[in-house]
């Protein structure tokens, strides 16, 4: 649409100026060069006008694209951040369906410890890991997000037995910690009340030693 835009305005452009041109012409002669030359010269000048504008179009397009992903975006580990999932959990943004999908929610044991012992890059790092852990066993049609500090919430379809161990413990530059995760089966569509069971589990998980899992009490719809 904005390109066939370009195409009419730089049409009339070329068009005007050649009737002003023609405008101050008195000798038919004259006039038969300047029809040529209306014709010749929109020929020439037009297209490349065009492609400009196409090129122009297509750079605010990525533009828009890249401010789109950006928001929804966690700078640090590439997962949705807040805004991000919850945004495709309230609206259903991802397609499939949820059959005997899991949903969990993840939080590193002690992260405020380690940031302090260890410095806040290491605590950035281990961000990373648990978030690309996370990412490759939701797959490619799951979907995880930072929801802020060292929490994470997650959903993946499959079986929650084969994907998440009991054990969950990382290592980051020979350093060992864990992260206590509390997941709930969902059927059917995603809500609220899922999460809210799976963030209980999480509770029961941290109440317990540090890097279980904790399960939901029964099936979320």
């Amino acid at each position: 649409m904005l390109l066939s835009g370009c195409a009419v305005l730089v049409s009339v452009m070329l068009v005007g100026l050649a009737w002003l041109f023609l405008e101050g012409l008195d000798d038919p002669g004259e006039w038969t060069t300047a029809l040529v030359l209306s014709a010749i010269v929109p020929a020439l000048v037009a297209p490349p006008l065009i492609t400009f504008c196409a090129r122009l179009i297509e750079r605010l397009d990525t533009a828009r694209r890249l401010l789109r992903e950006a928001a929804v975006t966690d700078a640090l580990t590439g997962v949705a951040n807040r805004r991000g999932f919850f945004d495709a959990f309230d609206h259903d943004d991802w397609p499939g369906d949820y059959s005997s999908s899991v949903i969990g929610m993840v939080d590193i044991d002690g992260f405020k410890t380690i940031n302090d012992t260890h410095g806040h890059g290491f605590g950035d790092r281990a961000l990373v890991e648990v978030a690309r852990w996370l990412a490759d066993r939701s797959g490619d049609d799951g979907l995880v997000g930072r929801l802020g500090g060292d929490e994470f919430a997650f959903v993946a379809r499959r079986s929650g037995g084969e994907v998440w161990p009991e054990g969950c413990h990382f290592e980051v530059d020979g350093v060992g910690f864990s992260a206590s995760i509390g997941t709930t089966t969902v059927v059917g569509s995603l809500t609220a009340m899922a999460l809210h069971e799976a963030d209980q589990a999480l509770y029961r998980s941290k109440r317990s030693r540090n890097g279980q899992l904790g399960r939901g009490t029964g099936v979320a719809r």
